[in-house]
């Protein structure tokens, strides 16, 4: 929760804060960017407009983010140079977005705290019946696999918090429907699922629940 909704109203009355609000940068703003780095880092004619245009178009849409399109470019060029080219192209680029967004996702699947990774893990475990990844089932799936990890499970209404951050996040989806009342079907994006669950596979903490199936060792959901 954000800080300032932890505290009384009169105290936000007093203190008075003020919000400021940084812009994405803008195509032109990350073009004229890129291009400062490539005059200072890549050799002349390596890359031609047309395609450092491509890679400022891209990252505007995706959100304006300087450092990732930077990252692009490195990548773009990294590519190239193992490849022994001396250009670099449009699927240069291309390929490129999407090393960075799948290391992007795998890098914040693993910042997060490890219960909210265990309920990542937890809605993973249906990705086969969907249709059964209620709020309820997950809930009861992320307590058997904390009894696996020998972790204490938190309670359930702080679990269902959680849920509610990692969809804010773009972690998870939820969709709510009528199902013996009111509830949300919660699932990872079609889009990461397979970064997310490489993420949770390959780490450490986790790595006892990869083949554990709770539903067959008898746990009941």
């Amino acid at each position: 929760r954000k800080f300032e909704e932890r505290l009384d109203p009169r105290i936000l009355s007093s203190v008075g804060f003020e919000k400021y609000r940084f812009p994405s940068y803008s195509m032109d703003n990350i073009y004229h960017i890129l291009k400062d780095r490539i005059d200072l880092a890549l050799v002349p004619d390596s890359i031609d407009d047309d395609t450092v245009l491509v890679c400022a178009q891209n990252s505007a849409k995706t959100g304006g983010d300087i450092r990732k399109a930077l990252n692009v470019l490195q990548a773009a060029a990294m590519a190239v140079e193992r490849e022994g080219s001396d250009k670099i192209t449009v699927d240069h680029i291309k390929a490129a977005e999407e090393k960075v967004q799948s290391k992007n996702i795998i890098n914040a699947v693993l910042e997060l705290p490890l219960h909210h990774r265990i309920v990542l893990m937890s809605v993973l475990k249906f990705k086969y019946k969907p249709e059964h990844s209620t709020t309820g089932n997950v809930t009861s799936m992320y307590e058997a696999l904390c009894e696996k990890l020998g972790e204490t499970p938190s309670v359930r209404q702080t679990v269902t918090d959680w849920i509610t951050s990692l969809d804010m996040q773009g972690y998870v989806t939820t969709i709510k429907v009528n199902k013996k009342g009111k509830t949300r079907m919660i699932s990872i994006p079609d889009n990461e699922i397979v970064q997310t669950e490489k993420a949770l596979f390959e780490d450490d903490q986790l790595e006892n629940l990869r083949n554990f199936n709770p539903v067959l060792e008898g746990v009941k959901l």
